[in-house]
């Protein structure tokens, strides 16, 4: 029993031995983490299905494979939506709630791709998926955060945001078996049964909880939690950290999607690749469980700058090193663990930065704003291909932003230095 229960239970002057509910809430809390983390895993797995199988689905239903872009975007641009308003919603309404309806939302939809006839259903199929998804990891983030010691928050935010590629990282391992035994079709079955059966278990195995009203929202800011964003001296904060998002975030997704064809370009082989892209998801996954609690222990700058900073020089290293493929895929392995390991840890500063009352808002509009430059950013290689750029040159463009990503940082370090509570992590 948690020892300021103890102290409440003398003043009271009732019984020490716990009762029924205090084994019911400790068990409740108990189960939260691994749960909230096998949702994060199978969001991940969910969120990359289409990825794997989305040539074959092309041939299947005779879609030009030059029409997929649009189904990638559309899961993309579901996801957006459904981070800010199921991350307000949660707030609203109960983080439990929103994150079962969006693990059956997304087995309904995903299920439903098992059926689309055209182009037209499925991208309906694949915007709604993403909606579910995008929904869910504010409200798993936030759940999990309610239950945790303050001083244990961001560590926690970390280990359950990288939980995100591991599930891919899992996902495209038991994906190539599957497809080869079975088709595309068992992939899509997986990837629905596993968020039904999860939105079951999250079902029968917690209890909503209340939301713990912070002393400093006033009742009028928590009635619109959007707002309460950048009200109470958190405007100048929201707004650094947005920009972190935007910066970094689009990396991973540059790297994963554009990096195998630009090398592929300059000569690398596509079995060489599928190695590189192995690689970077496994890098990113490596740095980022560790990154929250790094961050807490030594501090955001001392941890985030230097990642950031050499990050930058992971991507030099991938445009000057694209010949020599030993030192290319230590590059490519290091880009993966530095901007894996920054995302995660901008993710934990959401849970530092916003209280617990628009806590699942915040990281729902930010992790929002970063998948729209997750959207944006392959565009922009498109477009700067078709302007005649040259392999090289756009791979060490790409790099341009990780680095500018330190000006945001540094703004946040100055707007969190008003706040004397937060400036030890900063520091």
């Amino acid at each position: 029993m948690p020892a300021a229960r103890v102290v409440q239970l003398i003043h009271k002057g009732k019984s020490l031995t716990p009762s029924k509910a205090d084994f019911r809430l400790a068990a409740q809390r108990a189960a939260i983490l691994p749960l909230c983390g096998i949702v994060a895993a199978i969001d991940g797995f969910d969120t990359q299905v289409i990825g794997f199988t989305g040539r074959l689905i092309a041939t299947e239903l005779h879609i030009p494979q030059s029409r997929l872009g649009l189904v990638f975007t559309a899961g993309q641009l579901g996801a957006v939506i459904g981070a800010m308003l199921f991350g307000a919603l949660a707030d609203r309404v109960g983080r439990r709630r929103m994150l079962i309806a969006s693990c059956f939302v997304a087995a309904l939809f995903t299920g439903a791709t098992l059926r689309a006839h055209d182009l037209q259903e499925l991208l309906w199929c694949r915007a709604l998926t993403g909606l579910a998804l995008g929904g869910a990891l504010p409200c798993l983030l936030s759940l999990v955060l309610h239950t945790i010691a303050a001083d244990r928050r961001a560590a926690m935010t970390a280990m359950l945001y990288a939980m995100f590629p591991a599930g891919a990282v899992v996902g495209a391992l038991a994906s190539a078996p599957l497809i080869a035994a079975h088709g595309w079709r068992s992939v899509f079955i997986m990837a629905a049964t596993l968020p039904a059966t999860a939105g079951f278990l999250l079902l029968v195995s917690l209890r909503e909880m209340p939301v713990r009203q912070n002393a400093q929202l006033a009742a009028a800011e928590t009635t619109n939690r959007i707002a309460a964003l950048f009200t109470g001296g958190r405007a100048t904060r929201t707004i650094w950290l947005w920009l972190l998002f935007i910066l970094v975030h689009p990396g991973i997704v540059l790297l994963a999607l554009w990096m195998p064809a630009l090398l592929q370009m300059l000569g690398v082989s596509p079995a060489q690749s599928s190695l590189l892209v192995a690689s970077l998801n496994f890098g990113a996954v490596a740095l980022s469980f560790a990154s929250g609690w790094l961050m807490q222990r030594i501090g955001v700058m001392r941890f985030l700058l230097p990642v950031l900073i050499l990050g930058a020089m992971s991507w030099i290293g991938i445009s000057l090193f694209h010949a020599d493929f030993p030192i290319l895929l230590m590059a490519t392995t290091a880009a993966g663990c530095l901007i894996g390991g920054a995302m995660t840890t901008i993710v934990a500063l959401c849970a530092v930065i916003y209280p617990e009352a628009i806590r699942a808002t915040g990281i729902g509009w930010a992790l929002g704003v970063s998948r729209a430059g997750q959207m944006t950013a392959p565009l922009l290689i498109g477009r700067l291909l078709g302007l005649g750029w040259p392999p090289e040159s756009i791979l060490l463009a790409c790099g341009a932003p990780v680095l500018l990503a330190v000006l945001p940082l540094i703004g946040l370090r100055r707007a969190m230095n008003t706040a004397p509570a937060d400036r030890a992590i900063f520091n």
